[in-house]
């Protein structure tokens, strides 16, 4: 905020400043919250965090603008009904389109998909896209497959036993979407299936959340756990992964924030 006043708004004889409000997480403090800065006539929103799509349709309403910087409901895309809105982190289905880019520039056209599809839905709408956008992009999709409890490697019975048993007669190159240590337990399987020993297969991962630079060790083992697999470290030789990119220099900007 100083850099931006001593830069922009000083030499106008104005000034910016910040008016916060903690939103907890929740969505219903967040709508209230946006409602009530609207009230202290500020010019713009900075978040919120968690949740967006209410909030987004609020900022529209108010014709002020909305700048989310974690946000990632695919809804606030559409320029139509969030006309305000703008995020520095793309939506979980913008995903897809990464994908497909990895998978032909490898020459990999046909794929079997497999993932979590739970109860709350959490990676549904992202599945669903990444199907029609492979269709589309004529990647041939010769198997579907899920699971649907959440896979803690180390600690629970390993779906993939079944699903690779299910696919690999017909199969040769995965593609997975779940969290980075389920993607574990299929690395594994088919490791300890024997299948990687040649080379004749290949899993592409899709992991949402972003990838953590200060901690790379632990996309090779289980949740809570500290050593890495011996499986899974042979076993990422024959995996890839898409995952949003680290912020760049996150630290520098969190000391500024602190001492602030």
């Amino acid at each position: 905020m100083t850099e931006v006043n001593d830069r922009y708004f000083s030499k106008h004889g104005h000034e910016l400043r910040f008016e916060v409000a903690e939103t907890y997480g929740e969505e219903v403090t967040s709508i209230r919250k946006t409602a009530d800065l609207w009230t202290k006539d500020v010019i713009g929103y900075v978040g919120p965090q968690e949740t967006c799509v209410h909030e987004g349709r609020m900022a529209a309403a108010f014709n002020l603008p909305m700048i989310s910087y974690f946000c990632t409901h695919n809804e606030t895309s559409n320029k139509k009904h969030f006309p305000t809105f703008a995020r520095t982190r793309p939506p979980d289905l913008q995903i897809s389109k990464s994908v497909v880019s990895l998978l032909l520039a490898y020459n990999w056209t046909q794929v079997s998909f497999l993932y979590r599809a739970s109860d709350n839905g959490e990676f549904d709408a992202v599945a669903e896209t990444l199907k029609t956008t492979l269709r589309t992009a004529s990647i041939r999709i010769r198997s579907v497959a899920t699971w649907t409890d959440i896979y803690h490697h180390g600690y629970s019975s390993n779906p993939f036993e079944r699903l690779v048993a299910d696919t690999y007669e017909d199969t040769r190159i995965y593609l997975v979407l779940g969290y980075h240590y389920e993607h574990i337990g299929l690395l594994v399987s088919l490791r300890r299936r024997g299948l990687l020993d040649r080379g004749d297969y290949f899993v592409v991962g899709v992991d949402i959340e972003q990838y953590d630079a200060a901690l790379p060790t632990k996309y090779m083992h289980g949740l809570l756990q500290t050593t890495p697999d011996p499986d899974a470290v042979e076993a990422f030789r024959h995996y890839l992964a898409i995952v949003p990119s680290a912020p760049v220099r996150f630290e520098e900007f969190a000391v500024k924030v602190s001492v602030s």
